[in-house]
């Protein structure tokens, strides 16, 4: 059974995918660094590098990023463009000319007519979705993705309609005068109901409650992430060693390679077959991506191998963004690839190297305490970094909490380490 948690907190939602009572995704929208991959502007080309790229103004700070492509740009032209990757380390986002409008189970490509089918997808269903969707295209209408969650999708029909809809109005807006944000993607909530309705919801709020009653059975919860163990399902997915029947996998996590190591006694092939299940919700849940690699103890013949192989596949059937299982090495690794969308769970919440919170986690983590404190006036002791966090780029997320509420700097306190205090 699918299940949608929504916990929804000062300056942060946190959101949870679970299957059979198990958490396999997990996804956080935070209002200060919230992403904006998927952002559709009208940008200024400021400057343009022979063999680099260009530089736009897309009417933020730094200066966003469009690679050198077949397709020439002129300095001062006006350029519709979208936000493939987020600004960081003082670099501003990148972008791209190729304009998607994601709508979950679809997906409109702006510019690029045509239609494409999730090879996932059995044979039988893949042309069932083609004849029920492909006549929905006109002749000079923009392309249309199907993704493998289309088969679970009942509203496809209305989902293509809104998403021209959509579009219609982006175009109505391409001759104003740059730089213009011209879409931004739906909230997340949205965006994972539009890829699958779940059949029930969790939620902490009756706002979102409300919203959801019209899709799924949906119980309200106080604290729902506390309530349902997902805390601590965060903290065994992040553990460097995770314990499995017979052993434990010891993960690394590298910016484009990740390593799986499973160590264990016993029945070699039970240990590999219990580890290939919980290197599968491992990739989903803490959203690695690039090149994985999964180092398995030697089983003798190709028959055990397969079967490793097999669970392996069988594990990751599900996840959304497709991982693609591409086999064993020579040096006995199985190797697979999946595509990078946003941040890991380890980079959305520690310091890399991991050896910390990172000061907008550890201050989120100070304001959901201070938000369920009962009443009266409160004092909010902390680390200097975490209170200077709260007075400056947290200070709206501080007054969604809606508390009267004294911040005290206190250098003894390490980072992760807070008190409420009751005045």
């Amino acid at each position: 059974m699918s299940e949608l948690v929504v916990e929804r907190n000062p300056g942060e939602t946190r959101i949870a995918i679970r299957e059979g009572g198990r958490t396999v995704e997990l996804r956080f929208d935070r209002s200060v660094s919230a992403s904006r991959i998927g952002e559709i502007h009208l940008a200024r080309v400021v400057r343009v590098e022979a063999g680099i790229g260009a530089f736009l103004d897309i009417g933020e700070p730094a200066q966003a990023f469009l690679p050198e492509a077949g397709e020439r740009v002129v300095e001062g032209s006006a350029i519709a463009v979208q936000v493939v990757a987020d600004a960081i380390a003082g670099k501003g986002p990148e972008v791209t000319r190729l304009l998607v409008l994601d709508g979950g189970a679809l997906a409109l490509t702006a510019g690029q007519p045509g239609f494409s089918i999730s090879r996932r997808l059995p044979e039988s269903e893949r042309k069932r979705l083609r004849a029920r969707l492909k006549p929905l295209l006109g002749e000079q209408a923009p392309g249309m993705i199907v993704r493998t969650s289309a088969r679970e999708n009942d509203d496809l029909e209305a989902m293509w309609k809104q998403l021209l809809d959509e579009w219609r109005e982006v175009e109505r807006r391409l001759k104003a005068k740059p730089p213009l944000r011209l879409w931004v993607p739906p909230d997340l909530v949205t965006q994972l109901l539009r890829r699958q309705t779940p059949e029930t919801a969790i939620v902490g709020d009756s706002a979102t409650a409300a919203m959801l009653r019209a899709d799924c059975v949906v119980e309200k919860v106080e604290n729902p992430f506390e309530a349902l163990g997902i805390e601590d399902e965060i903290a065994r997915a992040l553990a460097r060693e995770i314990e499995i029947p017979g052993g434990r996998l010891v993960v690394e996590e590298g910016e484009t390679l990740t390593a799986i190591d499973v160590n264990g006694h016993g029945d070699r092939l039970s240990l590999c077959l219990a580890a290939a299940r919980e290197v599968g919700n491992l990739i989903r849940l803490r959203n690695l991506g690039g090149t994985l690699l999964a180092d398995f103890p030697n089983v003798e013949g190709k028959r055990s191998r397969a079967k490793i192989e097999a669970a392996l596949k069988e594990a990751v059937r599900h996840d959304p963004l497709g991982v693609e299982c591409l086999g064993w090495t020579r040096t006995g690794l199985y190797e697979m690839t999946r595509p990078k969308r946003g941040p890991t769970l380890a980079a959305m919440l520690w310091e890399q190297p991991r050896s910390r919170l990172t000061v907008e986690a550890a201050a989120l983590a100070a304001l959901r305490v201070l938000d369920r404190a009962e009443g009266g006036k409160l004092r909010l002791l902390a680390s200097p970094e975490v209170i200077a966090w709260l007075e400056g780029a947290g200070a709206a997320a501080l007054a969604d909490a809606g508390r009267a509420v004294a911040l005290v700097a206190d250098a003894g306190y390490a980072r992760e380490r807070f008190e409420v205090v009751r005045d």
